[in-house]
């Protein structure tokens, strides 16, 4: 008789605290020499010359060096993927973390991955120097020569330890002015942008600690890493693991979703929000995500590009929907919509003012969407700057299965489910993250409820005409009033 011998491995994730600053000196990064990277899990990173070109010859010398032509490539700069998680990259104390990346967890339940290009001298153990444009340059100073190179003004790049925010202290406007005269020519966007997300996303915090844990490297990083710019798009939070593979976890891109971007979204409130960089597939060798003014958005798009997306309608909620884009322009832009293979119908649109004044622009017909997975495709004619798509509408779910779906909500006279509704419409006040009802009869009753059938308010107006009732999350729900024996049912979006 055979022995089954059952081992049980248990794998244990690091977490540890450690200790956040912040730099930007433009040298050759110290990843960047075949023997400082020997033992990285992603080659090499790559240096730029000083227009921000990717150069070939990795033993290339540091411009922080007399004679030097290697710089940081300024599309290494930090990047939003949402506003819960950022991209970038930063110097550690080891070369034994050359191309390995980690995830910080900041107080504020802010997320950013970091992968080491750099090793610092002055880095301590516990410790990451994020490479923020306008973040001091340091014991090292490439950044004038390069700013001065391309247009912009080095006059002032705040202290040498601390940069813009070391000297305006927490006043973002004064940050915000110091990036602007610094990074203001068009050769300088990519800093300028970076500098910006230290101020927008970052929100200028001054060397937060955070907990830090070994993750695998997201494409996103690692193509930058290599100086393949021309493949950057945000990606989902790498999953934690001590591999640098890439591939990730999840991170939501639509309202009350948990999809993650880059994979089917599931269409779980009354409005769906698709942020445009996570495709799932693209067409156009120039189309880039980038990101300004804390707004990321895909551009760089010419005629005949394309991007596919894919969102799937709950059971029940097939029908017509509104579909909204967040879009800028300088020129006559144009593309077409089509959902399932249908032409839904084309956006057209003259200049919003730049390339970063957004607007929204709705398709005139309805598209319509069927239950479980339908596919959205965006055919491009002209070039446009795309920020998010949204998907409005749709049918109200039944009151019985709706009331059913919660014990919050049991088929009783505190249920959704009704055979009267015959109390006039409620006016409906738009106040942030507040739900204001107006005319209200004395002592009618008012029950909130979301889309999946959860109580989440019960009250009365006693004597008041105007109700002020604060919700938490932003997205539609179902209010019922009851006056007498007199219900109805009114769907009310919450912005």
């Amino acid at each position: 008789m055979k022995k089954v011998v059952l081992l049980i491995v248990f794998f244990a994730i690091s977490v540890y605290a450690v200790n956040t600053t912040r730099y930007w000196d433009a040298c050759k990064p110290s990843c960047g020499w075949d023997g400082n990277a020997s033992g990285s899990p992603n080659g090499v990173a790559k240096s730029c010359n000083v227009r921000g070109e990717v150069l070939s010859n990795n033993a290339d010398r540091n411009a922080c060096e007399s004679g030097g032509t290697a710089y940081t490539c300024m599309k290494q700069a930090p990047w939003k993927v949402n506003d819960n998680l950022s991209y970038g990259f930063a110097a550690s104390h080891t070369n034994g973390d050359c191309g390995k990346c980690f995830e910080l967890s900041f107080n504020n339940g802010k997320k950013m991955v970091i992968m080491v290009s750099n090793i610092g001298g002055d880095v301590a153990n516990g410790q990451f120097d994020l490479m923020i444009p306008g973040g001091g340059v340091g014991a090292f100073n490439a950044l004038s020569n390069q700013i001065s190179q391309n247009g912009g003004s080095s006059s002032n790049l705040g202290q040498q330890y601390g940069g813009f925010r070391a000297t305006c202290g927490p006043d973002k406007n004064c940050i915000r002015n110091m990036c602007n005269s610094a990074f203001g020519s068009a050769a300088l966007a990519d800093l300028k942008a970076g500098c910006e997300w230290y101020i927008d996303w970052f929100d200028a915090a001054d060397n937060p600690t955070a907990n830090s844990q070994s993750v695998t490297c997201p494409q996103a990083l690692i193509d930058k890493y290599k100086g393949n710019f021309s493949n950057t798009n945000p990606t989902p939070t790498p999953s934690s693991s001590s591999s640098n593979n890439s591939g990730g976890g999840t991170s939501s891109n639509s309202s009350g979703g948990g999809s993650s971007c880059g994979s089917v979204v599931t269409a779980s409130s009354e409005t769906t929000k698709i942020e445009a960089e996570c495709y799932l597939s693209k067409n156009g060798a120039n189309m880039r995500t980038e990101s300004a003014n804390g707004v990321t958005s895909i551009g760089y798009i010419e005629n005949g590009y394309s991007t596919t997306y894919k969102v799937s309608i709950p059971s029940g909620r097939a029908g017509q929907y509104t579909m909204r884009f967040r879009i800028a322009t300088e020129v006559q832009s144009n593309f077409t919509v089509k959902v399932n293979n249908n032409n839904v119908g084309r956006i057209d649109q003259g200049s919003t003012g730049n390339w970063n004044t957004y607007i929204d622009k709705d398709l005139t017909n309805k598209a319509q969407f069927n239950n479980g997975e339908n596919t959205i495709v965006l055919e491009f004619g002209s070039a446009v700057n795309v920020d998010y798509f949204l998907i409005i509408g749709g049918p109200l779910p039944s009151s019985s299965s709706t009331a059913s779906s919660s014990s919050s909500a049991p088929r009783s006279s505190s249920s959704l489910s009704s055979s009267s509704s015959s109390v006039d419409p409620v006016p409906i006040l738009q106040i942030p993250n507040t739900m204001t009802l107006e005319s209200l009869a004395n002592n009618t009753k008012i029950e909130i409820y979301s889309l999946q059938g959860k109580r989440i308010y019960s009250g009365y107006s006693e004597n008041s005409k105007i109700l002020k009732i604060p919700v938490q999350t932003k997205g539609m729900y179902i209010v019922k009033i009851k006056s007498g024996s007199e219900i109805k049912l009114l769907r009310v979006p919450v912005m």
